[in-house]
């Protein structure tokens, strides 16, 4: 259920930025100002990944009209919902994160109510320049007569915010048999019991025989660029640099024993072992081992072409100034985050009904899917590699594990290599 929002309320954008929302209304709520369509959306951190990474800087944003209320306005504005959505630039998608909220401070409203109207008399001569809404005292939250005469969005006004909801993001309301043992409850959102592995995944995906087929493909590497080729087992969602990011997801995921170290989330990338390559000697080294490796390697789920060196977030700023048409351009690390931030966006949406210690088994299965599906698509995407030099957009972007795979993907020369790299 979705509730009205106020001043203060925080945000965040799929394209990496966050703040908060300021108040365009004088009406307030036991003190804090609702918001309407109105509403600013205030930045505070954050960069934005469609713009060449600079601080967030939300550019004309629009609220999505069929996500305000369709019944509640202020002073003749559309009154926010936790589930309002507004666009930046026509690109970045910005959402409300949940916001506690108490049932006894809701007044109780009919569809079609301009709460402007609803303001007491008794404080229109009082200094403050906020007018406050005094809760409708005989209208009861928990009176069925009047939950069943509203509409069945936002405007019910019967809050769903609770302390289990806030805390824990699930329905907050515990079947008797689970009030002293819910296990979702202690499941630690800090810390996943299964960090990144390099050893189990590498188990898990047949490394081995990754390695010595990678090893095979010494092209002369050894002599002539003093480097020898094995295998690396790539975490497609790395567990460590992004999905510790999101706690819902930990939760999820340590409740539901999930494992970023499963076969299922690894494919083995070839690197090099046992060398220093001279700076001067990197674009060469692996733009020709790129190139050999690209045209042998034979088709197998679990293994790609691209090169796996250095780390998955990497500088992006100088790549874009001197080629404009790649601006769109992301890191591995920002592109599996916006795939991990829409799949917690979409609990946050979801799980306030939900309690997951009931239908567990299909509620891991469902959790296991959408992980699995973000993992299938980050790896058929790194196994498209090299696409060569093309037109890009949101919608197709590089998949690329480190910055020199990036370059060589895009078709930059290995002269051009030591200027973007610098």
């Amino acid at each position: 259920m979705s509730n009205f929002v106020y001043s203060g309320a925080k945000w965040v954008c799929s394209m990496g930025g966050n703040g908060i929302l300021r108040s365009d209304s004088k009406v307030c709520i036991s003190g804090k100002g609702i918001l309407t369509e109105f509403a600013v959306p205030c930045p505070t951190g954050g960069v934005c990944m469609l713009n060449n990474n600079i601080p967030c800087a939300p550019k004309s944003p629009s609220w999505n009209k069929v996500t305000l209320s369709q019944s509640v306005s202020c002073e003749n504005k559309k009154a926010l919902l936790s589930s309002s959505t507004f666009t930046c630039s026509g690109t970045g998608m910005g959402k409300i994160l949940p916001q506690p909220c108490k049932a006894d401070n809701m007044p109780m409203l009919s569809a079609n109510t301009d709460i402007s109207a609803k303001i007491s008399p008794e404080t229109d001569d009082k200094p403050s320049n906020n007018k406050i809404i005094q809760p409708d005292k005989s209208e009861n939250a928990d009176n069925p007569k009047n939950i069943n005469s509203m509409t069945d969005i936002a405007e019910k006004n019967i809050p769903s915010a609770s302390d289990m909801r806030k805390n824990h993001l699930c329905s907050g309301k515990c079947p008797k048999e689970f009030e002293k043992n819910c296990k979702f409850r202690t499941a630690s959102c800090e810390t996943l019991i299964h960090p990144n592995s390099s050893e189990r995944l590498g188990n898990n995906t047949n490394s081995d025989a990754a390695r010595e087929l990678f090893n095979s493909f010494r092209y002369g590497l050894t002599v002539d660029y003093h480097v020898a080729p094995t295998a690396a087992a790539h975490h497609i969602v790395p567990g460590n640099e992004c999905l510790a990011r999101y706690k819902l997801l930990v939760r999820l995921a340590n409740f539901f024993d999930y494992d970023v170290n499963c076969a299922e989330n690894g494919i083995n990338l070839p690197t090099f072992s046992g060398a220093f390559i001279q700076e001067n000697e990197k674009p060469r080294t692996y733009y020709y081992f790129m190139s050999k490796i690209t045209a042998e390697i034979p088709e197998n789920e679990f293994s790609g072409s691209q090169l796996h060196i250095g780390q998955h977030t990497y500088e992006l700023r100088r790549l874009k100034k001197l080629h404009p048409e790649y601006s769109v351009c992301m890191t591995y690390e920002q592109i599996v985050r916006n795939m991990l931030s829409k799949l917690e966006n979409h609990y946050i949406d979801t799980s306030d009904g939900k309690c997951f210690m009931q239908n567990t088994e299909k509620e891991k299965q469902s959790f296991f899917s959408a992980m699995n599906r973000i993992s299938s698509d980050i790896r058929r995407k790194i196994k498209l590699f090299p696409q060569g030099k093309r037109t890009l957009s949101v919608k197709n972007l590089p998949v690329c594990v480190s910055f020199p795979s990036l370059l060589y993907d895009l078709g930059i020369t290995e002269e051009e290599y030591g200027l973007i790299s610098k």
